[in-house]
This record gives C-alpha cells, sequence and structure tokens, in this order.
C-alpha cells in the first residue's frame, strides 16, 4: 500500500509529524512521489515551481520511517534523473515512460482548457528507453525498477522484465475492466494474463519472471 504525494508538496520540507500522518492515513508500506511538470505546465491553474523538489525530496527519505519511490506521470525518467534520485536516497523508480497516458493530452483537452498546447501532446521518453538506460545505473541491485507507460498485457510485462524492470505497472487495462464489469471482469483479466505470463515463461525456458533477459526478445537470440 502506498501513499502517493506530488514533488511540489514537497518544496520547503514536511515536518515529522505530516509524514507520518501521510504514512498512517492509510497505513501505507511505502510512500511514492509523483513527478509531473509536464501536466503541470499543461494546466491553466497548474504549478510553475518547482525548485527546492530535490531538497524537499532528500528530507522526507531521511524523515520517513517507510521506503521511498519516485515516479513519473507519462513523461519518463531518463538515466541521468534517475542516478540523481539515487543520491538523494530513492530506493524505488517508477519510469512512467510515454507509450500510456498522456497527461499532457487530457490536460489539452479539458472543458476549461483556453488555450491548449498540442505540440506537448506526445512529450515524453519512452517506456523501452527509460528502462533500459535505469536498468544500466550502477548499483542496480539497491533500487526497485518498475516499468510502466504503455503497459497493456501480458506480453508487455514480460517484455519490459526482458529489459530489467523488476515488475510493472498499469492502469487502463484495469479501469477499462472494472468499468466494464466491476471486480469480476478485473479478476477475470488478471487470471487471464498469469496464465498467459506462466506460457511465455514456459516457451522461454524460464522457472520464474526473474529469469527474463534481454536475449530473450532476439529471434534466434541465445545465452552469450
Amino acid at each position: 500500500i502506498a501513499s502517493n504525494i506530488g514533488g511540489s508538496q514537497l518544496i520547503g520540507g514536511m515536518d515529522e509529524d505530516a509524514v507520518r500522518r501521510l504514512i498512517d492515513a492509510i497505513e501505507a508500506d511505502i510512500i511514492i512521489v509523483h513527478l509531473n511538470p509536464l501536466q503541470e505546465l499543461m494546466q491553466p491553474e497548474g504549478d510553475r515551481c518547482f525548485e527546492g523538489i530535490a531538497d524537499g525530496l532528500a528530507d522526507l527519505v531521511r524523515k520517513a520511517p517507510v521506503p521511498v519511490w519516485v515516479k513519473e506521470t507519462g513523461a519518463g525518467i531518463s538515466g541521468e534523473v534517475g542516478r540523481r534520485l539515487l543520491e538523494l536516497g530513492v530506493s524505488g523508480i517508477d519510469v512512467s515512460g510515454a507509450g500510456g497516458t498522456s497527461w499532457a493530452r487530457v490536460e489539452n483537452r479539458r472543458e476549461n482548457q483556453s488555450s491548449p498546447d498540442h505540440a506537448f501532446d506526445n512529450w515524453g521518453i519512452p517506456t523501452v528507453t527509460c528502462i533500459q538506460a535505469l536498468h544500466q545505473i550502477e548499483n542496480r541491485s539497491s533500487f526497485s525498477l518498475i516499468g510502466s507507460g504503455g503497459i497493456r498485457s501480458s506480453f508487455d510485462i514480460a517484455k519490459a522484465m526482458c529489459l530489467g524492470a523488476d515488475f510493472t505497472a498499469t492502469a487502463t487495462p484495469v479501469i477499462k475492466a472494472i468499468s466494464n464489469g466491476g471486480y469480476e471482469e478485473f479478476e477475470q483479466l488478471y487470471l487471464k494474463w498469469r496464465e498467459q505470463l506462466e506460457k511465455i515463461l514456459l516457451l522461454l525456458g524460464c522457472s520464474s519472471p526473474a529469469e527474463l533477459q534481454e536475449f530473450h526478445l532476439i529471434p534466434g537470440g541465445g545465452k552469450s
């Protein structure tokens, strides 16, 4: 269970009581800080001040008794930003790359959006690029890497893990399933994806998702 807070809300720091409330309100196991400058810039009422987020994040890491992770909201996290986040003490990164929901496009289509800037509707680093860049960071085992942004099937899950993701995240398929048929349809989707992933692992000669490697994506590839 994860508490969620925006990076801009960390500017100036949070006192220890506020951090504790953030956790205790839902008995959170982790805190996830989301970065969404693109979305904010597309909002007429969005935040325009981002200075101090890094210091606020470092302060949260020091005060929080649970791990702190960071995620984007559809524009991706580069390898360089990933390194900076790890230097601040973050223990998990969700890339949320371009390829899934574009919050720039969502904001530009709001009814009260008087001056949409559609030039940014496709802005962002592709999910594949993000995963590959972060997987190559030194001390790779020191943080959890989550692949998200366009995960639409069990095959996407397998591909992301082949590229180096520890696990994946998805939203749209889950929302659609629940919207169409409630929890029952969501459960059916989960069971279908799980069965398909088991078949994928068997066909690739893997006994668990942890054994998936990049060479599994190459036709005719093999271990070198």
